[in-house]
């Protein structure tokens, strides 16, 4: 039978992976490091936009619907032919 993760082991779970995370770039390539990081910066990035939006702190649709009149280009006037 298999166990599920208790409140217990999952700081200890958190420390195991930041200890592979941190020893892991000694062994591996420059260009996989790079991904690894890029991935996780954008990871934090989407994770914080998730938690403006679920706290409603960041509303970005009353924004749009109140500014886009302005972000629109200007109609475009019909060119005469003389």
């Amino acid at each position: 039978m298999i166990e599920t993760a208790t409140r217990s082991s999952l700081p200890l779970a958190a420390v195991a992976a930041l200890a592979v995370l941190a020893v892991l770039p000694l062994f591996l390539s420059d260009w996989i490091v790079f991904l690894i990081a890029l991935a996780l910066a954008k990871g934090a990035v989407v994770l914080g936009a998730v938690m403006l939006l679920r706290s409603a702190l960041a509303v970005f649709a009353e924004e749009f619907a109140n500014h886009a009149p302005h972000w629109r280009a200007a109609p475009s006037q019909p060119r005469r032919i003389a």
